[in-house]
């Protein structure tokens, strides 16, 4: 990146290290940040960072380059503060591991807005526009971001979008009614997905998972969490090792030697040369372990209807249906029952949800609209 003026009002480019100490003696005074990354996903595990944009509530603004400068003096600057992101969970997991840092606290516009009668999740753009009457452009999102020196309109997009997340942070936190604390709870949550993989969650919700037995649900938790650990030191998506497809036959078949586990012609010939003795010996032991719980047929045509529950209660709540009850919460739910119900939506949906889960409202179809209704007891 050349040393080129700031593209957009006040902004500076850190791309020294004395550069980054002057950034660094700047955060530190200030509460909260807002905090936008660049990054390419495709074909890794972690995705590559590659311009990492900061904007304080006074107007400053900077964007640094971590082609030019390592991040890790950073780090003190940004833990513990205050930070405000648009669908930051790759933000905090790629400054996290650049960094160390993590925030004291986190407001995230996308989850205010789901918080606050609003679409979820939203795109920035359509956030700005509707709640602060400004169009943002997004064309430069898919360009490339690892070019150097990046162009102007490219610099200038990027700072765009932290900008206008703190102000869209602004409009959304004082407009009437906002619930400031349960966006803070979801903020946190947030933070725990993003330094976190649940793989069982990525089974538990395949329909075909009622129908597999104890041996193959510990087996298939077993394959995935390898999955998840391989991929991570090869730094490739989880699915380049093998598919959930494969993963479900080895858990079927269990296979208990290199001759069983290459029957399936489809698993990669260098998975099966590297890592075949590894595989064999951790479906063995696996069969033989405790399983973990498994939805059944009756727990998933639960947690559909609690989907159907979620579009009609959580509106009227004031709450994004998907934000109200996510997919894997659902599951859970369906599961577990109301104890995997907690932190703020225990609070925000606790007496709503159990009244459905004990049967006390019904969901009503009556005239093609969808409500919920009090239930009639019905003589004995």
């Amino acid at each position: 990146m050349s040393e080129s003026p700031p593209p957009v009002g006040s902004a500076t480019l850190i791309l020294r290290p004395e550069q980054l100490d002057a950034l660094v003696a700047e955060l530190r005074p200030l509460p909260l940040i807002a905090v936008d990354t660049e990054f390419h996903a495709e074909r890794r595990y972690l995705p590559a960072l590659l311009l990492v944009q900061l904007a304080a509530p006074d107007g400053r603004a900077w964007v640094i380059d971590p082609l030019a400068v390592p991040l890790t003096g950073l780090g003190p600057a940004l833990d513990g503060k205050e930070w405000i992101t648009h669908g930051g969970t790759q933000d905090v997991r790629l400054l996290h591991a650049a960094t160390g840092a993590l925030p004291g606290r986190l407001l995230d516009t996308q989850l205010l807005a789901g918080l606050s009668g609003l679409p979820w999740p939203a795109r920035l753009g359509d956030l700005a526009q509707a709640v602060l009457g400004e169009p943002v452009d997004k064309g430069a999102a898919l360009e490339d971001w690892s070019r150097r020196p990046l162009p102007p309109h490219q610099l200038s997009y990027a700072l765009t979008d932290a900008r206008v997340t703190l102000r869209l942070a602004d409009a959304l936190r004082s407009a009437p009614g906002a619930r400031l604390d349960w966006a803070y709870a979801a903020g946190q949550e947030l933070v725990n997905d993003a330094l976190q993989v649940n793989t069982d969650a990525q089974w538990q919700q395949l329909e075909v998972a009622a129908r597999l037995d104890g041996p193959a649900r510990a087996t298939l938790s077993a394959l995935l969490a390898w999955r998840e650990v391989e991929a991570e030191a090869q730094n490739i998506p989880p699915h380049q090792i093998f598919t959930n497809p494969m993963a479900l036959d080895l858990a079927r078949r269990a296979p208990a030697d290199l001759g069983a586990l290459a029957r399936n012609r489809r698993l990669p010939p260098q998975l099966q040369k590297k890592h075949g003795a590894a595989l064999v010996g951790l479906i063995q032991k696996a069969a033989h372990a405790p399983p973990p719980p498994g939805p059944t047929v009756q727990s998933l045509a639960l947690c559909r209807a609690l989907a159907v529950w979620a579009e009609i209660a959580g509106p009227a709540l004031g709450i994004a249906a998907g934000l109200a009850l996510p997919e894997p919460l659902r599951g859970a739910l369906a599961l577990h029952g109301r104890s995997a119900l907690r932190g703020w939506r225990a609070e925000a949906l606790g007496d709503r949800l159990v009244a459905f889960l004990d049967g006390r409202e019904l969901i009503s179809a009556a005239g093609g609209q969808l409500r919920l209704v009090e239930a009639v007891a019905v003589p004995a």
